[in-house]
């Protein structure tokens, strides 16, 4: 390629580059996985890359040994306790006078599913990363996300306390179900979101070191980063919905990375963060009675003081197994510490029954990838030319250590990247 080229496709580049720094992948967020490649390339301080992601979800983790449906992550579904928060609020009770005050459970389960395509850079924009005080880095994503949940609800006729029951009867609780849901303006068994995920605007210093500590080169990096809400927040019609980013939280994120060459065609590496969402005051569902939250029957101002998030994800590669072919394992733990929630009314009439939110909002996932890249690779200090790479990762969910309140999603990812 000639010098013109390169130059021709770099501003190219960089244009995309500066246009997509607007947005930046989340990796705080509770229903998928969204944490994004780990670094490979020492050399290489600049990136762009494209990639498209689909996710599964219909089962979660309650606690490192007990396996539920999804909807299990909100609490149990109880008719009769929802009958009763309407009443609580002023509304109706949809029941038959014979089935209330009656426990009436609820089978529920439900499907996850979440499709995005991204557009990732970032930029070595100052500094040399071998001086003392290392080089400077911006960078970012755009995302554009669809989101899925289908809900299914059975009347569970075994678990109930009646000592009766005949196939009118569950039509007539299927029915009362369907009322009280209305009652609620919650609307179908079926929420969808299209749209942006949340922005994040980060910086990152970087120092590179060769023959040090006994590895053939290290990078070692500092990030700062603010997270703006720009993704879709969820709505009392859609309360069940998936979030397109963390439900319309500011926050901060602080992190910092290695990539240590142990060998010619071995290395590993390192991700640990922190984020920290800020509190928020949002009108929102509200329990009554120990109703799942995501069914709440009173709308009000909840303020909700977020815990932070811990991020730790260790991986491992094996360059060159083949001519440009490379292939790795990835852990990754992100451990969200329980939230606090306020009932902000000023006449608190009905009582809001938040425990079971707060005890809920605490959550943690573990994931186990396995991805591959092929693309030529750069063994010198300085890159001459534009260096392609293709590659996949499958991100599997596992619990060895503490994973709990989360969707247990598979996550398939592709992507094209070019470093320069």
């Amino acid at each position: 390629m000639t010098f013109s080229y390169r130059i021709f496709y770099k501003i190219i580049l960089l244009f995309l580059g500066t246009y997509c720094l607007i947005r930046a992948t989340v990796d705080d967020i509770r229903f998928f996985p969204n944490f994004t490649f780990p670094r490979t390339h020492i050399n290489e301080y600049s990136f762009v890359r494209t990639s498209f992601f689909a996710t599964t979800a219909s089962s979660a983790f309650i606690n490192t040994e007990e396996t539920k449906q999804i909807p299990a992550l909100f609490g149990d579904f109880d008719l009769n306790e929802l009958a009763v928060a309407l009443v609580k609020t002023g509304k109706p009770n949809p029941l038959r006078s014979d089935l209330q005050g009656i426990s009436l459970p609820f089978f529920t389960s439900a499907t996850y599913q979440t499709q995005a395509g991204i557009l990732e850079a970032e930029y070595h924009i100052w500094g040399n990363p071998y001086s003392d005080i290392g080089g400077f880095s911006l960078g970012g994503s755009l995302m554009a996300q669809r989101t899925n949940a289908a809900y299914r609800f059975k009347f569970d006729a075994v678990e109930s306390r009646l000592a009766f029951i005949t196939p009118s009867d569950i039509i007539l609780i299927e029915k009362a179900r369907k009322q009280a849901f209305s009652e609620l303006n919650l609307v179908g068994d079926q929420a969808s979101h299209f749209g942006f995920g949340d922005t994040t605007l980060y910086i990152r210093n970087f120092h590179n070191w060769d023959y040090t500590a006994k590895f053939r080169q290290i990078q070692a990096g500092l990030t700062a980063a603010v997270l703006i809400p720009s993704g879709l927040t969820n709505f009392s019609a859609k309360s069940h919905a998936i979030p397109t980013g963390n439900n319309g939280f500011w926050g901060v994120q602080f992190g910092a990375d290695g990539i240590f060459q142990i060998k010619e065609f071995m290395q590993a590496g390192l991700y640990l963060k922190i984020s920290q969402r800020f509190k928020k005051t949002k009108i929102m569902r509200a329990p009554v009675n120990n109703e799942p939250y995501v069914y709440g029957a009173l709308i009000a101002p909840i303020k909700i003081i977020p815990g932070a998030t811990l991020h730790l994800s260790p991986y491992f590669l094996l360059e060159e197994l083949r001519p440009d072919l490379c292939l790795g394992i990835q852990y990754t733990l992100v451990h969200h510490i329980k939230d606090n929630w306020v009932d902000m009314r000023e006449n608190k009439t009905p009582q809001t029954t938040l425990a079971q939110p707060i005890k809920f909002s605490s959550w943690a996932y573990e994931y186990l990838t396995i991805f591959g890249l092929y693309g030529r690779r750069n063994t010198s200090k300085i890159c001459n030319d534009l260096l392609p790479e293709f590659s996949v990762k499958i991100d599997f969910p596992v619990s060895f250590f503490n994973a709990h309140h989360v969707p247990k999603t598979y996550r398939a990812v592709v992507a094209f990247s070019i470093y320069f």
